[in-house]
């Protein structure tokens, strides 16, 4: 068997679907192919080949992700699949070796992906750097807290007012919010104004909600059930943000009274969405938490020294490299203006995997957690140093997965 590890050609798309469809298991839609075509970036994926037929595929999307205090161009690591005639031959380290060059070449500091297989990317330096919390919220207990904020109103758009009031409202909140990251014109009508039927799950098509106040809106589907001659109905939100306690407080508050819906489903919510505490009785929710993004600091100088700390102070980070073995011991002056980061000969005052490096560098900072259950070394004050400087709020959340 010669393997060779390539970036596909833009006319092999029906082939790195094909791929993606064994491992994942989904029939590719032809229908849903051109859209494919407008988002995928061809010469950043490297795929595996098997005389000349793709056995296995990497892609990547060139992303500008928010950073703690700045936005930077990311490698949105992405697609990756196996066939099952081609497991445990070593493909995937093969494809994301490649893949890590040319985000260096490209000068991405940082790599970031979502991961199908929590078990698989921490040995490529890739940490766990948000959390996602999936909601089943009760619309009979849909009661506000006595202190949350009257509710902006509301009003239902149509598709193509949402084309020209979403976008800008995305740009303006997505700098703030750690671990999001623009979504360009293709992004917008590939994956949130392109609405098929075998992508509803019998739910309706995409509804549009605005805040009167221009700074905020929700995108979401109805299920109708219908249980004994009585409604159960759904309301499924796919995305929800907000700038000002009204607006958060208008959009939930208009999403929970649906009439004929028993339950709202809200997915990959950040774990400091204001829902939980407008609700006056938070524990009729169900919250189940999950990864979010994941990070990789593909080059750790200049990725800590682009983003901001909470405050002012010095570290001496040792970081190891699973991926190839590199060991960066770096000198980290920073605080809320800004940092620099150099490498040094210093003793290093906390020693790490780059892993738990990349899992802290959005702001979700838990050092002396990964302390105590044996997975670094540092002493005490170094360590409740590094948290109070790499901790950011709000707390990384990544609303969509790529």
């Amino acid at each position: 068997m010669s393997i060779e590890i390539r970036p596909a050609a833009p006319d092999e798309a029906a082939s790195f679907r094909r791929v993606m469809g064994h491992a994942f298991g989904f029939d590719p839609n032809e229908k849903t192919l051109d859209r494919f075509h407008t988002l995928w970036e061809p010469e950043r994926s490297r795929n595996a080949y098997d005389e000349e037929k793709m056995v296995a595929t990497l892609g990547a999307f060139s992303l500008q992700l928010t950073v703690p205090g700045a936005v930077l161009p990311a490698g949105g690591t992405t697609m990756v699949a196996v066939l099952p005639t081609h497991r445990r031959q070593g493909l995937l380290r093969k494809m994301m070796l490649s893949h890590l060059e040319d985000v260096a070449e490209r000068e991405e500091p940082i790599a970031a992906l979502w991961a199908s297989e929590s078990s698989i990317y921490g040995r490529f330096g890739f940490g766990t750097a948000s959390n996602a919390i999936d909601v089943k919220a009760p619309t009979a207990h849909a009661g506000f807290h006595r202190l949350a904020p009257a509710p902006a109103p509301v009003e239902l758009i149509t598709s193509d007012q949402a084309r020209a009031v979403l976008p800008a409202i995305h740009d303006k909140l997505r700098p703030t919010w750690p671990g999001m990251y623009a979504r360009n014109e293709a992004w917008w009508s590939g994956r949130w104004f392109l609405d098929p039927k075998s992508e509803r799950d019998g739910a309706t098509s995409l509804r549009y909600g605005l805040a009167s106040h221009g700074d905020g809106y929700v995108i979401y589907r109805q299920k109708e059930r219908w249980t004994a001659g009585n409604p159960n109905g759904e309301i499924v939100v796919s995305d929800l943000v907000a700038e000002t306690p009204e607006s958060w407080s208008g959009l939930w508050s208009f999403i929970l009274n649906h009439d004929l819906a028993k339950e709202v489903t809200a997915n990959l919510r950040s774990s400091q969405d204001p829902l939980f505490s407008f609700l006056a009785a938070p524990r009729r929710t169900t919250l189940r938490p999950g990864d979010g993004i994941w990070v990789r600091l593909q080059d750790p100088v200049k990725a800590l020294a682009a983003r901001h700390y909470s405050v002012e102070g010095e570290l001496v980070i040792e970081a190891h490299d699973p991926l190839d073995g590199r060991v960066h011991r770096l000198l980290l002056e920073a605080g809320p203006e800004g940092a620099s980061c150099s490498h040094t000969d210093r003793e290093p005052e906390i020693v790490l995997d780059l892993e738990d490096l990349g899992a802290v560098y959005l702001g979700w900072s838990r050092l002396r957690t990964f302390a105590r259950a044996g997975r670094l070394s540092g002493d005490h004050q170094a360590l409740a140093r590094a948290d109070a400087m790499f901790s950011w709020d709000p707390a990384p959340w990544c609303p969509e997965i790529f």
